[in-house]
């Protein structure tokens, strides 16, 4: 889980894509700009992170047993090393999508 494969990188830019023309899309019909807007890019990357971060690699939480906190230990650990992960691919996500409406944005 600390690296992705060759076909997740496919996989986040042909995400990153489509989230380009929606966006696109989005600004062309509500008149947004996403230099003003930038809470809701964020909002949006982030949430299309955490489905493809438990796409590629679902948690594996630890089981509760008698001792709360050697379980709550081990959650934090797995929790950690998964937010690296999806630290990882947003990242990724956000250097692609913001590039495009950069680009985008400027030709107008």
């Amino acid at each position: 889980m600390s690296e992705l494969t060759p076909d997740q990188v496919v996989i986040i830019g042909l995400v990153a894509s489509g989230l380009v023309i929606l966006l696109r899309l989005a600004a062309n019909k509500l008149g947004w700009n996403w230099l003003k807007g930038k809470f809701i890019l964020t909002i949006v990357l982030s949430v299309v992170t955490l489905i493809l971060a438990v796409i590629f690699a679902p948690p594996q939480l630890p089981a509760i047993g008698d001792d709360f906190w050697a379980f709550l230990s081990q959650l934090i650990g797995v929790l950690s090393a998964y937010n690296g992960f999806a630290n990882l691919i947003y990242n990724l996500l956000l250097s692609k999508v913001a590039d495009a409406l950069a680009d985008w944005f400027a030709s107008r």
